[in-house]
């Protein structure tokens, strides 16, 4: 029997080309929460749009994990690439780590980012060995495609000043940055569920120019990606 995966994004456009590929697929509720089910290469897979924000998202994941069981999690989406760290639109991305660079205590005079307290941990680590090897399985798939791993930060609030993104990359050496990944990775913690999570950047975290961004693009190269880990056998 194969493994049951649950594979979550913010919003429906970021799943809907993996949910046209599940063979059998199904809908049904889970408490307030609709979920799709089908088969990819003898795998359970169960979708899920748990909703923008990392609150949404912790919530979504806290109500359905009792339920479906998942063997692992996998976080799917777009994100913003932090120019410091080399990271352009349309570059793939697969988390390290989730940080939470705005949980904690504001430094004194507001100069720079709040800084995390002793009994507030604000970074969660991902599951290494299998996030690696979907670096190596997408960057054979993906020729000519930067495939970036690296620490992700989870903001509340979207970054819209170059100075603001610069801070992120120089205190937690970030290279994207996304608003649901540590709610996903708390959700995972507490269930003791592993998880990776991979984003295609959709535009350059700091100053907003949303002429620039490549959103469809991106919500496709992501699911494209997500296909392939899954048909690859990396993903447990």
């Amino acid at each position: 029997m194969g493994s049951r995966i649950l594979l979550a994004a913010a919003v429906g456009q970021e799943i809907g080309l993996i949910g046209s590929s599940l063979v059998g697929s199904s809908r049904y509720k889970i408490g307030p929460f609709r979920v799709q089910r089908g088969l990819l290469s003898g795998q359970s897979i169960f979708l899920v749009t748990g909703g923008m924000g990392a609150v949404a998202m912790a919530t979504t994941l806290s109500a359905l994990m009792p339920e479906v069981r998942p063997d692992f999690l996998l976080l799917v989406g777009c994100g913003g690439g932090f120019w410091d760290a080399g990271v352009r639109p349309l570059h793939m991305a697969v988390a390290s780590e989730e940080i939470a660079p705005q949980l904690g205590v504001e430094e004194f005079g507001g100069a720079g980012l709040p800084q995390p307290l002793d009994l507030l941990d604000n970074r969660i680590d991902l599951d290494t060995e299998i996030s690696r090897q979907a670096c190596y399985v997408l960057s054979q798939a993906f020729r000519g495609t930067p495939i970036r791993y690296g620490p992700f930060v989870t903001v509340s609030t979207i970054t819209a000043t170059e100075r603001t993104a610069r801070q992120y990359y120089q205190t937690y050496e970030a290279i994207v940055e996304n608003m649901e990944g540590f709610g996903a990775a708390y959700a995972c913690k507490v269930f003791g569920v592993p998880m990776v999570e991979i984003r295609c950047v959709s535009n350059v975290v700091g100053d907003r120019n949303k002429a620039s961004w490549k959103l469809r693009e991106s919500f496709k190269a992501a699911q494209e990606a997500a296909l392939v880990l899954l048909r690859s056998g990396v993903v447990p």
